[in-house]
């Protein structure tokens, strides 16, 4: 709830060193890996992003809702949908 809070007051570099701290505790947790995902897009840094999706995909693709609640922008965009059909495709 902390990252969420600074992220709203737009100092997203403290929301992600929050985040980060919080897989360190909760490494199981994709709601974190997915708002890491939506907060490293939001800064451009795709490469960090896209580790971040395959994390939470990986670790609890049901929970893709969440991304898509937080960040509607990102979730429809081509980037996203190919690195969720990649994962798909590789789970089965």
């Amino acid at each position: 709830q902390w990252a969420e809070v600074v992220a709203h007051n737009e100092d997203i570099p403290s929301a992600i060193q929050i985040l980060t701290q919080g897989l360190e505790f909760y490494p199981e947790e994709a709601e974190i890996e997915y708002l890491l995902t939506g907060l490293y897009l939001t800064m451009s840094n795709s490469e960090q992003a896209r580790t971040s999706l395959t994390n939470a995909l990986k670790t609890d693709l049901d929970k893709l809702s969440y991304f898509e609640k937080a960040f509607p922008e990102f979730y429809q965009s081509i980037w996203t949908k190919n690195i969720i059909a990649d994962i798909k495709k590789a789970s089965k």
